[in-house]
């Protein structure tokens, strides 16, 4: 009996899928860990990392507290190493960074990336020149940006109580300027919730 063509290549797909098994990049995501932990300005740093099966890459995901007296400068170099290691070792892995300071979180996400270590510093400096405006969330990735520089920025902000509805449109006005001729996804400024 002769199986059809399709049935064939479905079948050779899954046996080629099984046979493939990508490398465990452990170490090099403990050792990127523990360079980003004894960066300047770093408190802590964890590592989730999760091995790769067939067609599916691992996950290599930072998460790093700064100190409250960091600089801007430092969280951006903290940004530029992660992003190096997800370039280099990680590059076919999903690498994720998760930096809290004070009360905001800024984050890189990355895959496949093709953008240059000196774009993604950019956004992070930028990013974090905004911290302290209210609790925000700025959300850095490089992940299928098909716009030069291949990075782009979304950000959200939640202002402090008594932020009136100017104080809106002005916090929003600063996160645009603050990104200048970077590449800009979502941007939001919220009100805090009234208490009720």
């Amino acid at each position: 009996m002769r199986l059809p063509v399709v049935t064939v290549m479905v079948l050779a797909a899954f046996a080629l899928s099984g046979c493939l098994d990508p490398p465990d990049k452990r170490p090099e995501a403990d050792a990127l860990r523990s360079d980003v932990a004894g960066m300047p300005g770093v408190d802590a740093a964890e590592l989730h990392y999760e091995k790769g099966v067939a067609l599916d890459p691992a996950d290599v995901d930072l998460r790093v507290r700064m100190a409250d007296d960091a600089t801007t400068e430092q969280v951006a170099q903290v940004f530029v190493a992660a992003y190096d290691g997800f370039l280099d070792e990680h590059a076919e892995e999903e690498g994720n960074l998760e930096v809290r300071w004070h009360d905001d979180t800024l984050e890189l996400r990355s895959f496949e990336p093709r953008a240059d270590a000196d774009a993604v510093r950019a956004a992070a400096l930028a990013a974090a020149g905004l911290v302290g405006r209210g609790r925000l969330l700025a959300q850095v990735t490089t992940q299928d940006v098909e716009t030069e520089p291949h990075v782009r920025t979304s950000m959200w902000l939640w202002l402090a109580p008594g932020a009136d509805r100017e104080a809106l449109r002005s916090e929003r006005r600063a996160l645009r300027a603050a990104f200048d001729d970077l590449l800009l996804g979502h941007v939001d400024t919220r009100l805090p919730r009234r208490s009720r």
